[in-house]
């Protein structure tokens, strides 16, 4: 996709057409050949990385819940790919 957030309405054709037909939508934190994970550049350790997966999906959430897409479309349902299993557990524990 495009350097922008997801909350944009850039992508908003795209989450009218997941919720008409029901699909949903995947989030992945980051890719190792597009942009790093982390504002800082790509981290050298596999931890590093591991922890800057959890600010790259709070990021991602954070523009669609502010820029009103869930509101827009409030049957959309979207899913990350890539979460660590820990940090499932962490937001289940917090809903």
């Amino acid at each position: 996709m495009h350097d922008m957030p997801l909350g944009k309405r850039h992508y908003w054709p795209i989450y009218a057409a997941a919720e008409r037909h029901g699909l949903p939508v995947g989030i992945h934190a980051g890719s190792p050949i597009v942009t790093p994970v982390t504002p800082l550049g790509w981290p050298t350790y596999y931890t590093e990385d591991y922890a800057a997966q959890a600010a790259a999906f709070q990021a991602a959430l954070s523009s669609l819940i502010c820029e009103g897409v869930f509101t827009k479309f409030p049957e959309l349902k979207v899913g990350v790919a890539g979460i660590r299993l820990h940090l499932a557990a962490r937001a289940s524990l917090a809903a």
